[in-house]
């Protein structure tokens, strides 16, 4: 991730949320949820592979932008500190695990793939599948 992003970001998640009158249990979700976005930020930093689109995309998802000026990032969201902290955790954890989930799947075979690549193995040893299945319906109708 770009230096001017994650300053970006981490401007927004530790600015003051403006709770002003707000309930103690609100403050302190408030500052739980300041501290999970720095956590999560920290790891999203980590992400080798850092694309902009992705990251715009999923801010944009949680009804945030991610805006470049002349000479930095800035955030532009609507709501109260403890939404906009919310919804910047949540968008950060999309960007991370569909990172993981998309190197996960390309690691690991599809049912339809491993499925076509027995059916290639069979056919190259000489087994007809439509042949085999009409075999195994006969037999099956045999009492």
């Amino acid at each position: 991730m770009s230096e001017a992003v994650f300053d970006a970001i981490a401007a927004k998640i530790t600015e003051e949320p403006r709770l002003h009158g707000a309930t103690k249990a609100v403050q302190q979700a408030a500052y739980r949820a300041r501290r999970t976005g720095l956590k999560v930020l920290e790891k999203a930093a980590r992400e080798r592979e850092f694309d902009e689109s992705v990251l715009k995309a999923t801010f944009a998802r949680y009804g945030m932008r991610l805006v470049r000026s002349a000479s930095e990032y800035s955030i532009v969201a609507d709501g109260d500190g403890l939404d906009i902290r919310r919804n910047i955790v949540k968008a950060l954890r999309v960007y991370c695990r569909s990172r993981y989930m998309s190197a996960h799947n390309a690691a690991r075979p599809s049912a339809n793939r491993a499925r076509a690549d027995r059916r290639a193995e069979l056919a190259a040893m000489g087994i007809d599948l439509a042949r085999f299945r009409e075999v195994c319906e006969v037999i099956d109708s045999t009492p």
